[in-house]
């Protein structure tokens, strides 16, 4: 009678795993395959000045959106509730993305407006599914390393495919396919339990106690190191296609020079798997990461046509 309950337990554990994965899986692919904006920008005449404009205005407000979304996950007691009409939303967003290039709002491309109302909506996204993954290993005894890295492999995937799609089925379409991938992203997403009990109490917004947040030392550090971090992707993904471009090659290659780093051996699933049980080998982990993502972005700056040739050719 034991082996059967604890076969069954391990049966839950490992379709939890695989919903999970397939999360993971889809909504990297999804996000690849929709990562194009600013190559959207650039083959509509923005030169890079106006992108960086359009990508700054995005990270001003998603800087406000992620913690507001958050407040809601907290104070329903449920990330899924939030997540999936967010997922929805984003999907019809993605759908948008190719009308916005020839329309003008008050005598700005609407692409201009459409990339920051985006950002309110889909930004949220990257947390709160980590989030998820993170409270249902924790509970479950899932291994998150793996089912993370799967997300990053299909992330690097998904952009590799696009930028050889690109020449044959045009820019506008990614947009459309990435938008079709939220439909079973959603399907899966709506199979799995909420982390927390449904009969768990509702908080108000005084009982989150959001300013003692920024009295823990730890918390104000994470958040400073999440600000820089996400400051220097935002810049990497707006100037990227453009380097490229300055190169004698297509923007639609950016994603190659994303996804190749990923394809060539940087899997982090090792490294998490190792690190989730110790935590001064986890610190080291992220700061070598970081010190790595830096080294390689400065070899492109001050190299570019090696760096180029390496990671962002189709040959």
């Amino acid at each position: 009678m034991g082996k059967k309950v604890g076969y069954r337990e391990n049966s839950g554990i490992m379709g939890t795993a695989v919903k999970f994965a397939s999360m993971q899986g889809l909504f990297w692919m999804a996000i690849a395959v929709g990562g194009f904006q600013t190559v959207f920008m650039q083959a509509k005449g923005l030169n890079a000045s106006s992108a960086g404009i359009v990508n700054a205005a995005a990270s001003a407000v998603s800087i406000f959106a992620t913690p507001f979304w958050a407040m809601l996950c907290d104070k329903t007691r449920s990330i899924k509730k939030i997540i999936l009409p967010l997922f929805v939303i984003g999907a019809l967003l993605y759908v948008l993305m190719p009308l916005s290039g020839g329309v003008y709002l008050f005598g700005v491309l609407g692409v201009m407006i459409l990339i920051p109302l985006m950002s309110f909506f889909r930004m949220p996204f990257f947390s709160m599914l980590d989030n998820w993954l993170v409270q249902e290993s924790h509970l479950k005894g899932l291994n998150y390393g793996p089912i993370r890295s799967f997300g990053s492999i299909c992330y690097a995937i998904g952009g590799i495919i696009t930028s050889a799609l690109i020449p044959s089925i045009g820019l506008n379409t990614v947009f459309y396919v990435s938008s079709a991938l939220f439909i079973p992203l959603i399907l899966v997403s709506s199979r799995v339990e909420d982390v927390r009990p449904a009969q768990e109490k509702k908080l108000s917004f005084k009982e989150l106690h959001v300013g003692q947040l920024f009295k823990n030392y730890n918390y104000v550090i994470f958040i400073c190191y999440s600000f820089f971090i996400s400051l220097a992707f935002t810049c990497d993904n707006n100037f990227l296609p453009y380097m490229v471009e300055s190169l004698g090659s297509s923007g639609s290659n950016f994603g190659l020079c994303v996804g190749h780093p990923v394809l060539s051996g940087n899997s982090r699933a090792p490294a998490l798997k190792a690190s989730a049980q110790a935590p001064l080998l986890y610190k080291m982990t992220l700061l070598s990461a970081t010190f790595f993502w830096f080294e390689r972005r400065a070899f492109g700056a001050l190299r570019p046509k090696p760096y180029y040739a390496h990671n962002c050719s189709r040959g």
